[in-house]
């Protein structure tokens, strides 16, 4: 009898060893098909951020004229909305800038905190902190005088890109994929921009 059991074991184990092993080739093979599938998933969702960023700017603000009244002394007063039609956030910094065609002003209603030079005239928003910060589809308004006669003028408002730390490296990645020539360049806009309005007389 123990010598039956010692060849049936002999017969049984290298199946069982067989098995095993087999067992093991195919956990490999679903860990390594899972591991391609998850990669692949993550670089179609990283061709859908590109593509999706590609159609929308990173950084772009508009700035529209909503209405010109005149308030108590007769100076005209024009309200502008800065909006953020960007992907990333923005920061507004304070300065503004009014342009004429004429470079006349009326000195005696120009406001205070502000200066003329030429055909310009520019000043600080009324902003209670040093800047503005607008988030993607965020808008504020702000209500300025026209201290002159001009019908033709436009004013201009500066910004800077407000990138987070994952926006940041995802630009970093970008930059190198268009490096390597994985992706085309795009025209981005770094430091300082300015957002105009139109020519009031165009």
């Amino acid at each position: 009898m123990p010598v039956l059991l010692l060849f049936a074991a002999r017969a049984i184990l290298p199946r069982l060893g067989l098995r095993r092993l087999h067992e093991m080739k195919i956990t490999t093979k679903r860990k390594i098909g899972f591991a391609i599938l998850t990669l692949a998933a993550i670089v179609a969702v990283w061709v859908a951020l590109l593509a999706a960023s590609a159609r929308r700017p990173d950084c772009l603000v508009t700035v529209s004229i909503i209405v010109i009244t005149n308030d108590a002394s007769g100076t005209r007063q024009a309200t502008f909305r800065l909006a953020n039609a960007g992907g990333h956030a923005v920061t507004i910094i304070t300065s503004f800038r009014l342009e004429n065609r004429s470079g006349k002003w009326r000195t005696n209603l120009v406001p205070a905190r502000t200066m003329t030079i030429s055909t310009n005239l520019i000043g600080d928003l009324p902003f209670r902190s040093q800047s503005k910060r607008l988030g993607p589809t965020e808008s504020f308004e702000v209500t300025l005088s026209l201290p002159f006669d001009d019908q033709g003028w436009r004013a201009s408002f500066g910004y800077l890109e407000s990138r987070s730390e994952l926006q940041d490296a995802l630009h970093d990645l970008s930059k190198l994929t268009t490096k390597i020539g994985l992706t085309k360049k795009r025209n981005r806009q770094e430091g300082l921009v300015t957002a105009y309005t139109g020519w009031t007389d165009e």
